[in-house]
C-alpha cells in the first residue's frame, strides 16, 4: 500500500497469517498497530481531520527509504488512503480558514501521481520535497521501486479549509501523513491598530458630514495613525471587499459606518467626542472575526477655554513671588471656531459679549461648593482674591493655606441664535512652598476614563477620614452621590448611569475637586 514496492509485496506475499498486517516493505509481518487513530490533530489552534477514500489498516512506524522530509509523514495507527483508482481522494480538513500548510504523504513511490485542489482560488504549491510539481499535479522524484515519505507548502492569497489530493495516477495511491507533524499552519487573521483615531470635522448645521479617514487605516489615513500597523485581513489591505465593520457599541448621535470604513455624522450634531469598539469580519468566511478594536471620533468643540496655571510662592522659598490679582485671565489663549458650515479653520479670539451677539462668549464658574480665597470674574475673564482680599487693596501679599485649589468654569458661544455651544475647563493654582508643590490633580484620580462599563476606580493621595463624590450630568443634576471612609483607592459605580459625559466632584478635606467623566 502506498507506492509500487507495496503492491509489489502483495503479490509476493498473497497470503498472510491470521492476526498480522502486510509491512510496508520487504514482505516483513508486523502485528497490527495499537494506541488508536491519529486522523484528527490540533495544530496552532486549527483542527486538522484526515479523510480518503479508502481506509488503511497499517501506518507505521513507516520505514521508507527516503524520509529526509519535514514534517515528517510518520504515522501511528489506523489512516486514510485514496485507494489505487483514478479518482480516489484524500482530504485535509481545517476548522478554520487557512492560508497556508506544509503537509505530508507516506511511502511514495515513482508510480504515484495526482493534483492537488483547495475549496478556494489562487492555489500555490511550494517547498517541495522529493516531488515535482507541473502546475498542480505533483509525482515523486524517487528512483525506481524506492519509496519514501514526502512533503509540500499548500498557500493562497484567498483562505480555505480543505486540501484535496486525487489520485490521478490509478497506481497505487497516496498515503495520509500524520497531521500532527503538520508545520507552518496559518489561519486567516484580520489585524488593525489597537486603536484607530478618525479625523474630527467641525460642526456643520446643515450637512452631514463624512471622515476622511477610515478605520481600515490605509494608504490615505493622515498623521493621527502613522504610528501603528495598517488593517490588514491575510496579509491584505483591508477594504470594503473582504471586511465588513460591526459596531459593538450603540453608534451616538445617529453616526454610522460606510462600507470603505468612513464614519458618517448627521448634520447639525453638536460638538462631542466619543469612543467605541468594533470588530472586522471577513466577508469570504464570516466565521473569521477580529477585534475588538477601539475607535475614537466626534465633532471638535466651538468654544476653545483656556485652562491657566497660577503659581504661588510661600515665604519659605528662597525665592518668593506672589500672585498678583487679577493678573491671569481665562480669555488669553482662548478661541472660538466661528464657523457654523464645517469650516475648522475659521478661528477667532475669545472676547466677552452677549449670547446674542455671534461668536461672543459668556463665561460661568461652576465651581461647587465656592472656593474661599478665589473666584472668576466672568465679567473680565479674571482670577481674583475673593472677600476681604479682594477688597482691602493694601492687602497685596494675603495669607492663605499652604495647597493646591481648583476652579472650575464654563466657556459658552453663540452663533446668531442657530445654537449655543459650551466647553467647561480648569484654572489650576498651585502653591510651591518648602521646595515641593501642591498640585489639585494629583491629590484625586480617576481611572479608567472612559468606561465602558462604568466602573472607575479613584485614588487619593491626601489622608482624610472622610470624602465625598457627587456626580452631575451636563444639565448640572445630581445623579449619583456616596461618602468614602478613609482609603488610598475606591470604586465609584456608575453602571446604571446612561451613557455621556458627567461631572465628578470629589470634596477631600473641605476642598472640591473637579473631573470629567465619560461613560462609553
Amino acid at each position: 500500500m502506498g507506492g509500487y514496492s507495496q503492491i509489489k509485496n502483495n503479490f509476493d506475499n498473497a497470503k498472510i497469517p491470521t492476526g498480522m498486517v502486510q509491512g510496508p516493505k520487504n514482505g516483513q509481518y508486523i502485528p497490527p498497530p495499537t494506541g488508536g487513530a491519529q486522523l484528527i490533530c490540533d495544530v496552532n489552534g486549527v483542527t486538522i481531520t484526515t479523510s480518503g477514500s479508502s481506509s488503511s489498516s497499517y501506518y507505521g512506524p513507516n520505514d521508507p527509504i527516503y524520509s529526509s522530509c519535514n514534517p515528517q509523514a510518520s504515522f501511528t495507527g489506523d489512516g486514510s488512503w485514496t485507494g489505487t483508482t483514478s479518482t480516489g481522494i484524500l482530504v485535509y480538513t481545517f476548522s478554520q480558514p487557512v492560508i497556508s500548510a506544509t503537509i505530508s504523504y507516506s511511502v511514495i513511490d515513482f508510480n504515484d501521481v495526482g493534483t492537488i485542489s483547495i475549496n478556494s482560488s489562487g492555489i500555490q504549491l511550494s517547498n517541495l520535497c522529493d516531488l515535482n510539481a507541473n502546475g498542480v499535479e505533483i509525482s515523486s522524484t524517487f528512483p525506481f521501486f524506492e519509496n519514501g515519505d514526502v512533503s509540500l507548502t499548500v498557500s493562497s492569497q484567498n483562505p480555505f479549509t480543505t486540501i484535496t489530493l486525487t489520485n490521478t495516477g490509478g497506481a497505487s495511491g497516496w498515503v495520509a501523513g500524520n497531521p500532527c507533524n503538520f508545520s507552518y499552519i496559518l489561519p486567516l487573521t484580520i489585524s488593525n491598530c489597537d486603536k484607530v483615531y478618525l479625523d474630527m470635522p467641525c460642526y456643520h448645521e446643515t450637512q452631514a458630514q463624512t471622515t476622511t479617514l477610515t478605520v481600515f487605516n490605509n494608504s490615505n489615513n493622515g498623521l493621527l495613525n502613522e504610528d501603528c500597523e495598517s488593517c490588514l485581513i491575510n496579509g491584505l489591505p483591508c477594504s470594503s471587499t473582504n471586511v465588513i465593520i460591526e459596531p459593538l457599541n450603540t453608534m451616538p448621535y445617529g453616526c454610522y459606518f460606510n462600507t470603505d470604513g468612513t464614519l458618517t455624522i448627521p448634520a447639525g450634531t453638536m460638538p462631542f467626542e466619543s469612543e467605541i469598539y468594533y470588530n472586522l469580519r471577513s466577508i469570504q468566511n464570516p466565521t473569521v472575526v477580529s477585534g475588538p478594536y477601539r475607535l475614537n471620533f466626534g465633532i471638535l468643540p466651538k468654544a476653545l477655554p483656556n485652562t491657566p496655571r497660577i503659581y504661588i510662592e510661600n515665604a519659605s522659598s528662597a525665592n518668593p513671588s506672589y500672585y498678583v490679582n487679577g493678573s491671569v485671565n481665562v480669555l488669553t489663549d482662548s478661541y472660538v471656531r466661528a464657523s457654523i458650515t464645517g469650516d475648522c479653520d475659521s478661528i477667532i479670539t475669545a472676547e466677552i459679549g452677549d449670547l446674542t451677539e455671534e461668536n461672543k462668549v459668556t463665561l460661568h464658574e461652576l465651581t461647587n461648593p465656592q472656593n474661599p480665597y478665589y473666584y472668576l470674574d466672568t465679567s473680565t475673564g479674571e482670577i481674583r482674591y475673593r472677600g476681604q482680599y479682594s477688597s482691602n487693596p493694601s492687602l497685596t501679599i494675603p495669607t492663605l493655606p499652604e495647597r493646591g485649589y481648583q476652579l472650575t468654569y464654563e466657556m459658552c458661544v453663540n452663533h446668531n441664535g442657530v445654537a449655543t455651544f459650551c466647553e467647561w475647563a480648569y484654572i489650576d493654582i498651585m502653591y510651591v512652598f518648602a521646595n515641593r508643590m501642591a498640585n489639585p490633580n494629583h491629590i484625586v484620580k480617576v481611572y479608567p476614563n472612559p468606561s465602558i462599563d462604568g466602573v472607575y476606580t479613584l485614588t487619593f493621595e491626601e489622608k482624610f477620614a472622610t470624602a465625598t463624590t457627587e456626580v452631575y450630568n451636563l444639565m448640572g443634576i445630581l445623579v449619583h452621590q456616596e461618602e468614602v471612609k478613609s482609603s488610598n483607592e475606591t470604586k465609584l459605580y456608575l453602571n446604571a448611569l446612561p451613557k455621556g459625559t458627567y461631572v465628578l466632584k470629589t470634596t477631600v478635606n473641605n476642598t472640591t475637586y473637579t473631573s470629567k467623566l465619560i461613560k462609553q
